[in-house]
């Protein structure tokens, strides 16, 4: 559910807060005085400035701001103007519409990953790691890196997991526990970026394939791209031995299209049936 007034409170504070002196394009107007012949005092950016920012037409900014001429163009051209982060931009889009923004306001957004993240990663003591959009790896913890046979993590842990020998072996009973979801994973991933070079390069590899060719088409109407926390799935780890792990996944807000995975290993044999979900 929208909430104008709250967007007009919202995006008044964030013009007041943006130095109008930082665009070039407002130095003649900022050196204009009034009619006693005195200069505006306060920093902020005015409703006028905002037009003349977007090339807009006199007043579309003022509706905009008010609340009676809400366009999803012209807030995402303000936001841009305005500097919102991208949480802040997920709130206004709210605030103007009650949804979510279809993309990060940034085309940069999900490729790199606030320094915050790497120590909490490091707190944690399963094996936890954050991808980008493309499938690869932004950070992860020394419980991840010691998953791989050969010590050091792969920089594209879905390419790893769909093509390498090594997770053949150590991604048990992967044919049928872990491709279903990996394959639904890369097409989601190319749906959204289907001009991605990583990940087209990724398809191609896998259609180069016999078997994981098969296995994509076979999979092709599979929409679950992450098993439902708790699953079982069947694993070697190259220091503990035989277990199964379960995957729980998340998406950091301060960083969009990021995903957060958090896999805890068991020992010991997959039980046949996921466990009931835990209750405190």
């Amino acid at each position: 559910m929208a909430d104008l007034p709250a967007l007009k409170k919202f995006l008044s504070s964030a013009r007041s807060r943006t130095d109008a002196s930082a665009f070039p394009e407002l130095r003649s107007v900022l050196a204009q005085r009034d009619n006693r012949g005195r200069r505006r005092h306060d920093t902020g950016l005015t409703q006028a400035h905002m037009d003349i920012l977007l090339g807009r037409t006199p007043g579309t900014y003022e509706r905009l701001e008010r609340g009676t001429g809400v366009r999803k163009n012209v807030l995402e051209e303000s936001a841009r103007v305005l500097r919102l982060t991208e949480d802040e931009w997920r709130t206004a889009h709210r605030f103007a519409f009650g949804a979510d923004p279809p993309h990060p306001l940034s085309q940069k957004a999900g490729l790199t990953l606030p320094g915050a993240w790497l120590t909490a990663l490091d707190s944690i003591e399963s094996i936890a790691w954050i991808s980008d959009p493309e499938g690869r790896l932004l950070a992860h913890n020394a419980a991840f890196a010691q998953l791989f046979d050969h010590g050091g993590a792969p920089s594209h842990p879905l390419r790893w997991a769909l093509t390498s020998p090594e997770a053949r072996v150590n991604l048990i009973d992967w044919e049928t526990a872990w491709a279903p979801f990996l394959m639904a994973r890369l097409r989601a991933a190319l749906a959204l970026q289907e001009n991605s070079t990583p990940l087209t390069r990724l398809r191609t590899d896998v259609l180069s394939d016999a078997s994981t060719a098969e296995l994509f088409e076979a999979h092709s109407a599979t929409a679950i791209t992450t098993p439902p926390s708790g699953t079982p799935l069947p694993c070697r780890h190259p220091q503990r031995g035989t277990g199964w792990l379960t995957l729980s996944t998340a998406s950091p807000d301060d960083a969009p299209g990021t995903r957060l995975t958090i896999a805890t290993f068991h020992p010991g044999a997959a039980p046949t049936s996921t466990p009931a979900p835990a209750s405190r």
